[in-house]
Parts: C-alpha cells; structure tokens; sequence
C-alpha cells in the first residue's frame, strides 16, 4: 500500500483508513479506503470518492478526514481549486464509510441536501477569505458540538518577513459544511 497523511476511523465493528494516494504515477484525483477488523490485516475498498469533470476540484486530492454524525459519513479533504488555484477544503458525504462519497454544500431550506457543490468551503478570517486553506480535521466534542480544525497555508506575514502556515479552529453549524465565523 503506499498512501500518505493517513486517517482512522472506527464503525460498524470495523476499522476504516483513508489516505492520500502515494502511488507512483501521482494521481490524486481521487481517494480510497481501506478496512480492517484488527489493524493489522486490510482489505481495499477501492475508490470512496472522486470527483465529477464538472466540480470545483477534480485533481490534488489530500488529507482525508471522514467523521460520522447521525448515520452520515462526512469526508474532509484539500483539493486543488480549478478557479483559483490553490488548495481549498472540500466536502462530501455519504451513508457508508465505504462511500461512495458525493459532494456536498449543505442544506437548502426543506433540510434536503444541495447537490454539486461549484466552490469548496469558505472561510474569512479578519474580514477576508482566506486562500490555501489545506488539512481540515473534524471533531465532535461531548456537548455534541462539532467543529473544523484546518491549517492557512504558506500566507505572507509581512511584519514576519516571512511565509508562514497557522492552524486554527472554528465551530461547524448544524449542516457540518459550514462554519461559525464569529468562533474562529
């Protein structure tokens, strides 16, 4: 197996292990998991999500994170942004941790699920959208709360005199997609 920033989950009695894919011919236009009932022994379970021709991103796949929240899977990765060329956090859900994964805005006003999704997750922080944002990582707390951990990429800090990658944090709305800006 070769696979990169690798991630574990545990449902349904098993485990299950997405990954960047490390192959040799560098693609990484989409993403694959892997089961086991014992950490030791795997199984692949083929491609878990890869994107239409027509999405946001369809190329540049990396650091998947899948989380589960009331019977959804939920899939965080960075892919690399057709229209603005640099990586960004896309989402996707799915009622497997298997997949297949489908991409995924959020929820229109009759709670159902807005299909293709033509840009990734925003973020702003200090009142401007942040550029190069790469590595979500979701959390669920005790109190049922969930947010998004994700790193700013190389941006300048001209008072550093250097490029520089920040780590923050944010509270996710109830749509898992979607962020509190106000708790970042």
């Amino acid at each position: 197996m070769q696979a990169a920033d690798p991630h574990v989950i545990s449902a349904n009695g098993k485990f299950y292990m997405y990954a960047t894919n490390a192959n040799s011919n560098g693609d990484c236009s989409y993403l694959q998991v892997w089961s086991s009932e014992n950490l030791t022994n795997r199984t692949n379970e083929g491609i878990c999500y890869q994107p239409s021709r027509t999405n946001w991103c369809i190329d540049g796949l990396w650091a998947p994170e899948v989380i589960e929240r009331n019977g959804t899977f939920y899939l965080y990765y960075s892919g690399w942004s057709l229209q603005n060329k640099i990586h960004e956090i896309g989402i996707a859900k799915s009622t497997s941790p298997t997949g297949p994964f489908k991409e995924f805005v959020g929820l229109n006003d009759n709670g159902d699920m807005i299909s293709e999704k033509e840009a990734p997750i925003h973020i702003n922080i200090d009142g401007g959208k942040v550029d190069a944002v790469i590595d979500a990582s979701p959390f669920i707390d005790k109190d049922g709360k969930a947010y998004l951990y994700f790193v700013q990429d190389q941006h300048n800090i001209p008072s550093k005199g250097a490029y520089v990658s920040t780590i923050y944090v944010a509270e996710l709305n109830n749509d898992m997609v979607s962020i509190k800006e106000d708790t970042i």
